[in-house]
């Protein structure tokens, strides 16, 4: 199995992000994001990074390889499990 996500370890580190006072996870929006675009109507799920990794060893997968593509700050996360 691959996968990405939003890198969830830098949360205020692009715009759409959110500050780290508000790291709890949830549903959000951005009064950043363009007022006539999708994502301010449809917002997003924040998720701390041991969610994400918790909830791939609770599905029995053992995690192979991750991955942060190059970037002055990384922005995504990517990684391979298989089944244990």
């Amino acid at each position: 199995m691959r996968a990405s996500i939003a890198h969830p370890c830098l949360p205020g580190s692009e715009r759409g992000r959110w500050p780290p006072s508000e790291g709890r996870e949830g549903w959000r929006t951005s009064p950043d994001h363009n007022p006539d675009g999708v994502r301010i109507r449809v917002g997003a799920t924040y998720r701390k990074l041991s969610t994400f990794l918790n909830a791939l060893l609770d599905a029995g997968l053992q995690a192979e390889r991750y991955l942060e593509p190059p970037a002055p700050v990384p922005t995504y996360v990517l990684w391979r499990c298989r089944r244990r």
